[in-house]
């Protein structure tokens, strides 16, 4: 069975656009930056986004997941990780 929903893309970037804003304003960025919001696979997404900007530096978090969850959804972190050829930062917060 498909489901399939229709979502206003304009509103959906606009509204993803305001959260990055908002993220921002909150950790007081002093250096210049740029937002990009895309849409698609993440790592393809990411891939795409450092070539176009001829990115120096790719910052990436990580978190964790079960054996399990990474066998069914994957992990774009690890897919960055083998097969970005500049360099890649990948930021984990300490479990505590």
């Amino acid at each position: 069975m498909v489901i399939s929903c229709r979502i206003d893309a304009n509103s959906c970037l606009e509204h993803g656009r305001k959260s990055l804003e908002e993220l921002v304003a909150q950790v007081e960025l002093k250096s210049p930056y740029q937002l990009h919001l895309d849409f698609g696979t993440p790592y393809l997404q990411a891939l795409q986004l450092a070539e176009r900007v001829n990115a120096g530096l790719m910052v990436i978090g990580a978190h964790d997941h079960t054996a399990l969850g990474r066998l069914l959804m994957g992990s774009n972190t690890g897919y960055l990780v083998h097969n970005y050829e500049g360099s890649l930062y990948v930021h984990q917060e300490p479990q505590g």
